[in-house]
């Protein structure tokens, strides 16, 4: 009796991530200034090489750098200045590079109203 046996495979494209993390999202567990950061894992199926780590960037409202880092986590805790509107946004990293960043999640700053003898400040 001969058999035979196919081999079915899907072909895996072998670049940069072609996807980025979704499901971006904050919560403050302690203090007004630390903000946790979350994320979903992008599917293996978008990541087109082994997964190396997350890079992150925080700015300020004008795209102005506050901090960046690389995390093999899909969370981050970080000190945020509260006197701006903070945008994070996250990508995945292969050993091809860097995919495509997520949408920006902006943590927004306080703002303060004063009322002084019938007088409002901003």
């Amino acid at each position: 009796m001969l058999v035979t046996i196919t081999t079915f495979f899907q072909p895996m494209l072998i670049s940069v991530p072609s996807a980025a993390p979704q499901g971006v999202a904050y919560s403050r567990p302690t203090t007004p200034t630390e903000v946790t950061f979350t994320w979903n894992a992008v599917p293996c199926a978008y990541l087109n090489g082994a997964f190396v780590n997350y890079v992150y960037r925080l700015e300020d409202a004008r795209n102005t750098p506050i901090s960046s880092a690389e995390v093999t986590d899909t969370s981050v805790t970080l000190n945020i200045d509260t006197d701006i509107d903070n945008h994070f946004r996250v990508a995945v990293v292969n050993n091809y590079g860097t995919g495509p960043y997520s949408d920006v999640v902006v943590v927004p700053g306080c703002k303060y109203f004063v009322i002084y003898d019938n007088v409002h400040f901003l």
